[in-house]
């Protein structure tokens, strides 16, 4: 993990960095408990940014499957 804080607009936004693995998909459920692994190891507790994290990682064949969910999140808890 890696945090970088940017000060640029007088405040302080720290910035983590967590590594996932390319998505899995014979093994969703094992992909998706490691990505929350890596989530609280980062201190990630955003539901928006780790929403971010998921989709940044699924290939295209993936993301088609849940387009509307990607392009329309839901407004809380994405």
């Amino acid at each position: 993990m890696q945090e970088a804080p940017d000060s640029s607009q007088g405040g302080h936004i720290h910035r983590a960095t967590v590594r996932l693995p390319p998505f899995w998909p014979d093994r969703p459920g094992l992909w998706f408990a490691q990505a929350e692994a890596q989530f609280s190891f980062a201190s990630v507790t955003s539901e928006k940014t780790k929403f971010n994290c998921v989709v940044s990682q699924l290939e295209n064949r993936h993301a088609v499957e849940v387009e509307g969910t990607i392009v329309s999140p839901p407004a809380k808890e994405p």
